[in-house]
């Protein structure tokens, strides 16, 4: 039995989460008794959480059986979400694994476990025993606990697959196509998806942990429902049929959305996607079908015009390639992408000027001599202290055997708010965020104590006021929207021109007293109002800027429009979902998790603050986070991966499966069928078979 992993002391000041030790145990799922289910996740979850944290300077230690973590079986996989993380092997099952353990979470700052619901408490460390080492006068440890269905209630517990799971969160649908049957959302998502909430949520609870020394000794937990992480990322169906039946209106009917959408091109897919009324009379003009632009409702309802529309738009697809006619879109201000996959994705322009790919480390990987394997960089990018991959994956059970020092704790920083128990109680936001993405983020930290001003403009307020408001609800209707008001929860609200000197002045004197800025713009909208980092740096010398254009504030792509589906399209998300002859839309779930990848960036960059008093740049490039999403196309097209060093028998490639609409690779039958209704509304089952108990 090794003993509790020596802390890693990196240079103070040189990283974000410099000192941050971190336990990481995902490599088991004891809370799900299905068979199978292991394999299906494999701690994903909590490996993507831990990477994150990893790339930002923390020190972390997972944790695997003797047998090796079930992601060695897939080397590239395994070294994209394992880089520069030590190991500890480690039979948890028993008394000296359970010692062990209870002596490791003495050293840490955080554990995150993906070990089911009641996991812990199947291995006789429950939250009160793995703190019975802690040193007194600590600051309590911060506990991190994912779970399917999280720890308690009806379903806590259930065994299910990664169909079923997201199906109980909503993510199995039609994704804006008429007549198509319900597809689940492709490759590993939703795992990464829960992992970044996870992340997030860690170093939220270390920050609350760090603020109660004298506090009862119990950890500090966040009980993770991934389940709820799915169903929080994808809200609108549920939002908009409240608000039209609160109205008295009828509930919306199936529309296909948006339009064109995803459509064949001459070397493949290309998304053009019409949001507003505009959009599409232009999108009509380049497609060379003006007299369709005023009938967008009619097609939407999928009327048989809708044949003739995509009929009449075909050859002119065929005529052209993808990035053509993504420039030409983009020329008519038509938010579009490719539908990018793996070699497509290797080949952007965009990613190769902005140096986004990453190699391992020089023997991580074995490979052939003509190709090299490459990892998607990290999700965003920090002026002062930039996250990045650190070293390589570790070799099973390599945590140093040096004796481990007794444990060192310091007080909260300076400054560090507690007096109303939540965690950014005291931090003041400045909200310039639009639609979803920028304000999920703001959401999180208003959730959590901060004090977030929203900064809108009468003359061009947020979109999602419009978004599922109708008149119906009453005069002041644009206030009234479900999905305005959950993206907006805890917020106030103030309107300023920013175009004009006067509102550009007040805007700064706000700036004077936040913490925190964030926009979510394209790339030039804040140069214009001369709003830019130096320029708030100039009144608030330790401010956090967040800026989160779509495609990164430098590039060839830097000026594109786009929105969630957009990045949906050329990161490979739509290319992983739909049946094997169309992609999808996942359904605009990128919006959301971008946001909790910029919860996580604000989070490190405040931690860095309160060491050392200096305040930094974020830039969240919407399509570099995207790309972490869908990694294993990346690194199956950028070079085979046979093996791993020390693992003679890797099983499998890092090769994705393909597009299999709700199929799995190996487990059968599994399926959405459609079941006898209780209401006029069509219901459907999702149901997996994973070996042949089950079948019987």
């Amino acid at each position: 039995m090794p003993p509790p992993p020596a802390p890693q002391r990196p240079t103070p000041g040189a990283d974000a989460l410099t000192g941050l030790r971190v336990l990481e145990l995902g490599a088991l799922d004891l809370g799900s008794s299905g068979p199978g289910a292991g394999h299906d996740r494999g701690g994903l979850a909590a490996a993507y959480a831990t990477r994150l944290l990893v790339d930002l300077g923390a020190d972390v230690c997972t944790v695997e059986p003797p047998s090796g973590h079930p992601l060695r079986d897939e080397p590239g996989r395994f070294a994209y979400l394992n880089g520069a993380k030590r190991s500890a092997a480690v039979d948890l099952t028993t008394p000296a694994g359970h010692g062990w353990l209870v002596d490791a979470a003495a050293h840490a700052d955080v554990v995150v476990e993906q070990l089911g619901a009641g996991g812990l408490e199947a291995l006789d460390v429950g939250p009160d025993v793995l703190v019975s080492s802690r040193a007194s006068g600590s600051p309590r440890l911060a506990l991190v606990r994912i779970a399917d269905f999280g720890q308690t209630g009806p379903l806590a517990g259930v065994p299910t697959t990664g169909l079923t799971l997201q199906a109980t969160g909503g993510w199995v649908s039609a994704h804006g196509l008429v007549g198509q049957a319900p597809v689940q959302v492709g490759g590993a998502i939703h795992q990464y998806t829960a992992g970044t909430f996870a992340a997030a949520a860690a170093l939220t609870a270390v920050r609350s942990a760090r603020g109660q020394i004298d506090a009862t000794p119990g950890p500090v937990t966040a009980d993770l429902s991934i389940q709820e992480c799915l169903v929080g990322t994808l809200a609108y169906p549920n939002l908009v049929m409240d608000d039209l039946l609160g109205a008295g209106l009828p509930p919306p009917t199936a529309r296909h959305f948006p339009l064109p959408g995803i459509v064949r091109c001459r070397d493949g897919w290309v998304g053009i996607n019409a949001l507003t009324g505009q959009h599409f009379l232009d999108a009509c003009v380049m497609l060379e079908v003006e007299d369709l632009g005023p009938r967008q409702q009619e097609l939407a309802n999928g009327e048989p015009v809708l044949e003739e529309f995509f009929a009449r738009i075909q050859p002119w697809l065929d005529a052209r390639d993808a990035q053509e006619i993504v420039e030409l879109s983009q020329a008519f201000r038509v938010p579009a992408a490719p539908v990018g996959d793996g070699p497509m994705m290797l080949d952007y322009a965009q990613f190769r000027e902005r140096t986004f790919f990453v190699s391992p480390e020089p023997g991580e990987l074995r490979v052939d001599s003509t190709r090299e394997v490459l990892l998607p960089g990290p999700p965003y990018r920090l002026s002062a202290t930039p996250a990045r991959r650190r070293g390589p994956g570790p070799a099973l059970g390599d945590v140093a055997p040096a004796p481990v020092p007794g444990p060192t704790r310091t007080p909260a920083p300076p400054g560090t708010p507690q007096e109303s128990g939540l965690p950014f109680a005291g931090l003041r936001v400045l909200d310039l965020g639009t639609f979803w993405a920028g304000p999920y983020c703001t959401m999180y930290l208003g959730a959590f104590g901060a004090e977030v001003i929203k900064v809108e403009s009468t003359r061009r307020p947020d979109g999602f006021r419009f978004s599922g408001a109708v008149p119906e609800m009453g005069e002041d209707w644009y206030e009234r929207g479900g999905i305005f008001a959950a993206t907006n929860l805890d917020k106030r609200e103030v309107t300023l021109e920013l175009s004009t000197d006067a509102g550009r002045a007040l805007f700064l004197r706000l700036v004077e007293d936040a913490d925190i800025v964030l926009e979510n713009f394209s790339a030039r909208v804040v140069e214009q109002f001369d709003l830019g980092y130096d320029a708030l740096r100039a009144v608030k010398p330790d401010v956090i800027m967040v800026r989160m254009p779509g495609f990164g504030l430098e590039g060839p792509w830097r000026d594109y429009v786009g929105w969630a589906m957009v990045i949906e399209q050329a990161t490979g998300m739509a290319a992983m979902t739909g049946p094997p002859d169309r992609p999808m839309h996942p359904g605009g779930l990128a919006d959301p998790v971008i946001g909790m990848h910029a919860a996580v960036a604000v989070q490190a960059a405040l931690a860095h603050r309160d060491r050392t008093g200096e305040g930094q740049m974020i830039e969240v490039a919407q399509l570099e986070t995207g790309v972490n999403l869908t990694a294993e196309l990346v690194i199956a097209a950028s070079g085979p991966v046979p093996s791993a060093p020390g693992v003679p028998d890797p099983g499998r490639s890092a090769a994705p499966a393909s597009r299999l609409g709700n199929r799995h690779p190996v487990w059968a039958p599994q399926g959405v069928y459609p079941c006898r209704a209780a209401t006029p509304v069509p219901e459907v089952v999702a149901l997996s078979i994973v070996d042949d108990e089950q079948w019987k």
